[in-house]
């Protein structure tokens, strides 16, 4: 019994932290967005809402309803629905193309050992074998998972970089900075924005600004990572 009561303490606190990951990260996003300038055409927004429909669709289909007895349960209209997705469809646009541009602007690569690994993640959860599964995945899934995994890391960029105005501005003290944070402030002076911060703050900084320290803080862990393990 203490041994159960132990596992589900660790998987309520995994949730926990999870999901403060997970809104740390939407907000960090959020601000990108409002920061980027973009026009979404009519036709890509009906082709994701026509998606998003699709899905609930399927998700319905799995519970044992088809949306014509959803409609007639809730008294939507398929127009109505569409209309009420557009804002949500909207924003996965916009957030698809930001972290994607961001994922270009930072060289983000998705190496064939980390698609291999998380194939192996994939082939566990389904209980499958990886190599099995590999086989059954084309050349055209293998590339989305790329450009997947590649912006998923743009995302973990974007809240690393963001963590920089979490905490409330204060004048800034070099000789007091925490080992960990001196790598930011290196980065910072290196791309000629030291004085900038030191006046004004991180939150001087625009989006472009601290996405690229942000970049190079990650390239620069994951360098210090390779020598760790060489």
């Amino acid at each position: 019994l203490a041994e159960y009561r132990e596992d589900v303490k660790k998987n309520l606190t995994e949730k926990k932290e999870k999901e403060a990951r997970a809104a740390k990260e939407n907000a960090a996003v959020d601000k990108a967005i409002e920061n980027a300038e973009m026009e979404i055409p009519d036709a890509m927004l009906n082709t994701q809402v026509r998606q998003m429909m699709n899905d609930f669709a399927s998700r319905m289909q799995s519970q044992g309803l088809t949306m014509e007895q959803y409609f007639q349960f809730t008294g939507m209209t398929a127009e109505k629905m569409q209309e009420e997705m557009k804002p949500q469809a909207l924003k996965r646009i916009q957030t698809r193309l930001v972290l994607e541009k961001i994922a270009e602007t930072e060289n983000i690569e998705v190496s064939e050992d980390e698609v291999n690994e998380e194939i192996s993640k994939m082939a566990e959860m389904y209980k499958m074998e990886a190599d099995k599964l590999k086989e059954m995945l084309g050349d055209a899934e293998k590339e989305q998972m790329k450009k997947d995994m590649a912006v998923q890391e743009a995302v973990t960029l974007v809240a690393e970089s963001a963590k920089v105005v979490e905490k409330k501005e204060e004048k800034i003290d070099l000789n007091n900075i925490p080992e960990e944070e001196k790598v930011k402030y290196e980065i910072a002076e290196e791309l000629g924005l030291l004085d900038k911060v030191l006046d004004s703050g991180w939150k001087s900084l625009s989006a472009k600004e601290t996405g690229r320290i942000g970049g190079l803080m990650t390239k620069r862990k994951r360098e210090n990572e390779r020598k760790k393990n060489a």
